[in-house]
């Protein structure tokens, strides 16, 4: 008797934490990515089709006053980093000559995120 209750209660702890586990799994996927770095359960089928598709990693938007910064230090420190990304950039992707609100909006469709460089 004794040994079917510990196995019941065994049993009974796994379902338990194997239900937890299962309903706060997002939660627990954040904590760890953030905690450790560690992508738990990642498939690259997570991702949508239509965002491996895209042109570009990342649309960079930033101020004028801001390209220097842009092009000497973001842009070369994420493209030419482990691992690379192909970023989208105004001073480099954008056609002469064309309207800037149509291009920056064609450059945020054509990206699978939007980096935005804030300052004073």
């Amino acid at each position: 008797i004794p040994l079917l209750v510990a196995a019941l209660c065994g049993f009974s702890v796994i379902i338990i934490v194997t239900l937890i586990v299962f309903v706060f799994r997002q939660e627990m996927r954040v904590w760890f990515h953030s905690k450790f770095g560690v992508r738990l359960f990642y498939r690259n089928s997570d991702m949508d089709k239509n965002e491996r598709d895209k042109l570009f990693d990342a649309f960079v938007s930033y101020s004028s006053k801001d390209e220097a910064f842009v092009a000497e230090e973001l842009a070369p420190l994420l493209e030419n980093g482990d691992p690379s990304y192909k970023l989208c950039l105004h001073y480099r992707d954008f056609p002469v000559g064309a309207y800037i609100a149509d291009t920056i909006v064609q450059a945020v469709e054509s990206s699978r995120r939007t980096i935005m460089v804030l300052s004073e």
